[in-house]
């Protein structure tokens, strides 16, 4: 499998290019208003993710239900972390926040990298066609939309510090514990941890069940691939922290050539 189609070649890049046009609109619009009014934009794309799941478990149902739709996959986890970013309040709440930070910035990161392992160039394909594949194609994408505009009008500013750190651990570690665990009841492959789709992963698999056996093997791949998912989302933890003070830096310049502009035209005057 190719890290990148056509398909997505023509289609990613540009809705990226769009939606972030968009989020700096929406900034130079709402930027001075207060933090609610600014956050009314994540609340929206958060209710809409949750009106497009129960529309897919619906439509699930309607064809004879297939557990692989249950949403224990690594990019379902935005179905819970946005929302409580959006409406949670609690003594937590920054933390929510950078814990649904570093799961959008992963995902950014991933669409960026290898967008045909996120969806597949036939889900592209069907989109106006099939309810599963504009359901994937734009569930990613207006995810991508709220990091843009979490990012454009300052709804979260990260820290490093030691307690958000092991928040964002705690929250990845119990959700891939859950996602690893119901994939051995239901005996559905949540989130890669029944088994492998990467080719590559097969292989080293399969070698290193030769030498240390089936039920070895299987206890040092869930560890590793649980251990590679709560990685991730630190690494992105600070990814994410590094994008803001990018772009408050950006600000910061912009607004002392805007005031420089000011001063040489009312000196000018």
């Amino acid at each position: 499998m190719s890290l990148w189609s056509n398909n997505h070649l023509l289609t990613v890049l540009p809705t990226f290019a769009v939606l972030a046009i968009v989020a700096v609109l929406m900034r130079i619009w709402l930027i001075n208003k207060p933090y609610e009014m600014r956050m009314i934009p994540i609340k929206i794309i958060s209710i809409i993710l949750i009106l497009i799941e129960i529309g897919k478990q619906a439509y699930s149902i309607s064809i004879g239900y297939n557990l692989y739709h249950i949403p224990l996959h690594f990019c379902s986890i935005f179905i819970y972390v946005l929302p409580l970013m959006a409406f949670y309040r609690g003594k937590h709440r920054e933390k929510m926040a950078s814990t649904a930070c570093a799961a959008m910035t992963s995902l950014f990161i991933g669409m960026l990298v290898m967008p045909n392992v996120i969806y597949s160039e036939e889900r592209i394909t069907a989109f106006f066609s099939d309810y599963l594949s504009f359901h994937t194609v734009f569930f990613h994408n207006i995810v991508i939309f709220a990091l843009f505009l979490v990012i454009s009008l300052d709804l979260h500013k990260p820290s490093a510090s030691r307690g958000e750190l092991l928040f964002v651990i705690a929250f990845g570690a119990g959700f891939v514990a859950l996602a690893a665990t119901a994939s051995y009841v239901l005996q559905t492959n949540f989130s890669n941890f029944l088994f492998t789709t990467v080719g590559v992963m097969q292989t080293l698999v399969e070698a290193v069940q030769l030498a240390l056996g089936e039920v070895t093997t299987k206890i040092i791949y869930i560890a590793s691939l649980a251990f590679l998912h709560i990685l991730l989302l630190v690494i992105t933890n600070y990814v994410f922290l590094l994008i803001c003070f990018g772009k408050e830096k950006l600000v910061g310049a912009l607004n002392v050539i805007k005031l420089g502009s000011m001063a040489g035209e009312i000196h000018a005057d």
